[in-house]
């Protein structure tokens, strides 16, 4: 799929763009992520290729807007969807009265006059509440009627894939910027991560990654250079989730991403491991090549996370963000609760609060999500 080209690769996303609009009625769409609240300060702004060959009037377009700030429609249209379930649709009619006031609005006026558009579709492309990541679709101004619901119901199957390529995009960007090779990148990180083909064969493994496989607990290559687990229900687990992130890098599945835990043998910590499709499109390694991205979080080692940093953005209390430090290396509530000496009840309490702050589903979830706010990297 060339949304999952674009998320390991350095080019711009015009292209996939393209690709998104084959099937869709809009005329063109509009790309954007702005947040700013992680470690790493990262914007995106890009539009399929017939509207990234107008830059001039997307300037003029910009100046136009800048000094409205807050009050212009494409600021307050951020707000609102992103106020929406992640991967739901708004229209602008669900947001504003269509009416001749709202036509003659500078920037409405621009758009119907000098771009030929009109009506506007919102997606919001993140879980994450202080993620500004999001997709417009725009319609053609001579276009009766509203977007049409085949649209919609398009763009809400696709767009789960195209927050994961984000999600994954920006991840890696900060690294790309000082490493051109993603499999230099990968060793500069100090988490294990591997690429993994269809049938579990591990094709790269950074330095961590290596030496979790050698310990040979939780997870490991057998002899023919294939992940293995002890038990076998984490074993089928990961192959599955390889399997199905793999379909999904070839446009034959839905599976944005697979989260598992791995019990292991000689601790009591668990690995988590994270599967997301992986494309080669700038990996260096084998053209069209497909499989999956694992990213594997032993409790075992010693993590470098900023909690400090997503405790201040989601505004977690001091005792919330004591059990946060505990629960990425994967202790269970009877554990922390006797390292903070108090009740297990109180730690079920607190994991339950900052979990609904965060917005996660789950723990693993929310350790994911420590990560994407501040990459470990050496």
């Amino acid at each position: 799929m060339a949304i999952y080209d674009m998320a390991y690769s350095g080019r711009d996303w015009s292209g996939a763009l393209g690709c998104l609009l084959e099937p869709l009625q809009a005329r063109n769409l509009v790309l954007y992520d702005t947040g700013d609240r992680r470690a790493v300060r990262y914007e995106r702004h890009s539009a399929d290729p017939e509207l990234s060959r107008r830059p001039e009037l997307i300037a003029e377009y910009n100046a136009l807007i800048r000094p409205m700030g807050a009050r212009s429609f494409d600021a307050e249209g951020v707000v609102a969807i992103h106020e929406r379930p992640a991967f739901s649709t708004l229209l602008d009619s669900d947001m504003w009265t269509l009416d001749a006031a709202h036509r003659s609005r500078p920037e409405i006026r621009f758009t119907r006059e000098r771009l030929g558009l009109y009506r506007r579709c919102f997606v919001n492309l993140s879980e994450d509440p202080l993620s500004f990541v999001g997709l417009v679709a725009l319609y053609a101004a001579d276009r009766p009627g509203a977007p049409p619901a085949s649209d919609r119901r398009a763009l809400e199957w696709v767009t789960p894939h195209l927050g994961k390529a984000m999600e994954i995009h920006r991840t890696l960007h900060a690294l790309r910027a000082r490493y051109r090779a993603v499999l230099s990148v990968l060793d500069m990180m100090d988490l294990p991560l591997c690429l993994v083909a269809e049938d579990g064969q591990v094709l790269v493994a950074n330095r961590r990654a290596r030496a979790l496989f050698e310990a040979r607990d939780g997870v490991w290559m057998d002899r023919q250079g294939r992940l293995a687990c002890r038990e076998d229900n984490s074993h089928d687990a990961l192959r599955a989730a390889i399997r199905d992130t793999a379909l999904t890098a070839r446009g034959k599945g839905a599976r944005r991403s697979r989260e598992l835990i791995i019990a292991r043998r000689g601790n009591p910590l668990p690995v988590y491991a994270i599967a997301s499709p992986l494309r080669d499109a700038d990996l260096e390694l084998e053209p069209g090549l497909t499989g999956s991205l694992l990213t594997l979080i032993d409790g075992a080692q010693p993590i470098a996370a900023n909690v400090g940093l997503i405790a201040d953005a989601y505004g977690l209390t001091a005792a919330e963000t004591a059990v946060a430090h505990l629960l990425i290396p994967g202790h269970s509530n009877a554990e922390i609760a006797e390292r903070l000496g108090v009740s297990p009840e109180t730690v079920k309490t607190q994991v339950s609060a900052l979990l609904m702050k965060t917005q996660c589903r789950n723990r693993l979830a929310f350790v994911w999500r420590v990560f994407q706010f501040s990459p470990p990297v050496l």
